[in-house]
């Protein structure tokens, strides 16, 4: 198993972002995202519906594998990040990470962005990687009316997108 995706927190983001993007009913490479989770994590969206109440649907790793691969079975999904704040402390850390998402084609139009709270745990392993970090939560909710990414999460890339 290839570990480099997992030494950091930043290339554990990085490597969550590359496995949920791609072309419509391309299929994900889901083993990867598993070995991003440990096999307890949650995935919660925490948004607005379209009538402006709230909406929180929650899945663990299985969940979200399903719901990923209904979603992209008809629509492509490209996410990037324009910011990533990270803190951490032990074995704990703590990425905000602020990112864009496009539909159908890289290259389309912005028609998204928001948030990804994502908390890593460092796990120790017995082999000579000595260990992981791996996601044990990813807390997210979009832009929309009244709430907007304030500048200093809108990066470079994100200024004049959505």
């Amino acid at each position: 198993m290839n570990t480099a995706y997992t030494q950091s927190p930043e290339a554990c983001v990085r490597a969550l972002y590359e496995v949920i993007s791609g072309p419509p009913e391309q299929a994900r490479d889901w083993a990867h995202f598993r070995q991003l989770c440990r096999s307890d994590a949650r995935f919660l969206l925490a948004t607005a519906g379209p009538d402006g109440a709230p909406l929180t649907q929650c899945w663990d790793v299985e969940g979200f594998i399903a719901e990923g691969t209904q979603q992209f079975a008809t629509h492509g999904l490209w996410e990037a990040e324009l910011v990533g704040r990270i803190e951490r402390f032990g074995r704990v850390a703590h990425v905000f990470s602020s990112y864009t998402s496009r539909l159908d084609d890289p290259d389309a139009a912005v028609i998204s962005r928001g948030v990804n709270s994502i908390q890593l745990v460092w796990e120790p392993t017995d082999d000579l990687a000595g260990g992981r970090w791996l996601i044990v939560h990813l807390i997210w909710d979009r832009e929309r009316a009244g709430v907007r990414l304030p500048p200093e999460l809108e990066g470079e890339a994100g200024k004049g997108a959505a």
